[in-house]
């Protein structure tokens, strides 16, 4: 753990734009629906938030992540590297999850 010491401690010093659990939620959901409406309602957010969520972390990286046309997102290659990262983040938060839980019922 003491070679990401660093990293937790430079948190402040990154402007993640709103970087969040959700906000990665959110953008590899739109890649995987090619829709941010069904990624906001899965999501359980509504369309505005969603769409500020997106164009925030676009400004932050100052890249796009999505080309949005007619048939609705698909993702550039920042967006592929992007989503490559959130699955890994929502896989390990998930495995996180069910090892917690596995645990907590085994000292009940």
């Amino acid at each position: 753990m003491e070679g990401v010491a660093h990293i937790a401690q430079r948190r402040g010093a990154i402007n993640l734009g709103g970087l969040d659990f959700q906000s990665i939620r959110l953008v590899y959901l739109c890649a995987e629906l090619g829709c941010l409406s069904a990624a906001a309602r899965a999501c359980n957010i509504s369309l505005s938030a969603a769409s500020h969520r997106l164009t925030n972390l676009e400004k932050a990286f100052k890249t796009r992540l999505f080309r949005r046309d007619n048939l609705g997102l698909r993702l550039t290659d920042a967006g592929m590297l992007f989503c490559s990262h959130a699955r890994t983040i929502l896989l390990t938060m998930y495995s996180a999850e069910q090892q917690l839980i596995a645990l907590s019922g085994a000292h009940e």
